[in-house]
């Protein structure tokens, strides 16, 4: 008797990370499709065909593993999963950046979680800022940014000044009550 098995293959990739910096708790549980090469039925095991780069061993057993299956288009016509459009730009294919969500990093390492115009969320993708010089998005992000730090009137948030003294004993109050409420001039 032949075993039969779906020709692809959801991986659960958690509790694993892809090499970025924060929690796996975050991560997607589940990656793929990916598609079958080999099944071994005796011990429960998949040789699936992995993205080309990925080093993880090639073999899960499946407790790893779910079916996948392609949206039926005709059962359920509007969750049609349709691509927006590239644009050929000098030779290379290229989308529509929508807009810049969040940023991370310092320096040449900074990166910026990219949504495409027409994508779902999921699709989402941090881009380094190469990829994005020269873009009215880029610029929109960052003078939002300059505004969001210099107060809702656009001008730089005034603060007290500080009740401490450097080098005074712990938690000694240096100045009057009419000090506190006295607010120092900055100059943006």
């Amino acid at each position: 008797m032949e075993h039969q098995y779906s020709p692809s293959f959801w991986l659960r990739r958690a509790p694993y990370t892809d090499g970025e910096a924060r929690s796996a708790k975050f991560f997607p549980r589940f990656d793929g499709p990916y598609e079958v090469l080999a099944a071994r039925p005796e011990t429960s095991n998949y040789k699936l065909k992995l993205n080309t780069g990925d080093k993880s061993h090639n073999i899960f057993h499946t407790s790893k593993l779910r079916h996948w299956t392609d949206n039926d288009g005709a059962a359920f016509p509007g969750q049609e999963a349709t691509e927006p459009a590239s644009v050929v730009v000098q030779g290379n294919e290229e989308w529509e950046v929508d807009r810049i969500v969040d940023e991370k990093g310092k320096g040449k390492r900074k990166r910026y979680l990219v949504k495409w115009k027409g994508w779902a969320d999921s699709n989402n993708t941090w881009e380094p800022r190469a990829h994005l010089e020269e873009t009215i998005v880029l610029e929109e992000w960052e003078r939002e940014r300059a505004e969001g730090e210099r107060g809702k009137e656009g001008r730089c948030k005034a603060r007290a000044p500080g009740p401490y003294e450097k080098g005074a004993r712990a938690w000694t109050l240096l100045v009057s009550p009419q000090q506190l409420t006295r607010v120092s001039s900055v100059q943006c």
